[in-house]
């Protein structure tokens, strides 16, 4: 696969910054299963997340949107080689990098080039 250009790079990162690092990796999978607003919501709330409808709404609308624009695995290896682990925690990046390796494990025939 060929590199993606430098604003599609810029346009995941700040699609991933907008959700939120953590939030990304803790919720990967209903993102990307698309679940519902209020299905998402419900997720929230059962894990304690205290943000306003409007600041899920955004992480909603913003995770599923990389996924949409198929930026997922730019995401992950964005997060697991230049993310600041500091920042995220090492179990984020850990958990990160088990996604990673799971999605190619199934086959995927990603390459990322940066």
């Amino acid at each position: 696969m060929t590199p993606k250009p430098k604003e599609e790079i810029k346009e995941m990162s700040r699609l991933l910054h907008t959700v939120g690092t953590k939030t990304f990796i803790k919720y990967f999978f209903h993102f990307k299963d698309e679940a519902s607003f209020e299905e998402m919501n419900e997720v929230f709330k059962r894990n304690g997340e205290s943000w306003k409808e409007s600041s899920c709404r955004t992480k909603i609308t913003n995770g599923k949107r990389i996924f949409r624009k198929e930026y997922e695995f730019d995401a992950l290896y964005y997060i697991i080689n230049i993310v600041n682990e500091n920042k995220i925690g090492f179990d984020t990046k850990i958990r990160a990098e088990e996604i990673y390796d799971e999605y190619i494990k199934k086959g995927s025939q990603y390459i990322n080039q940066y």
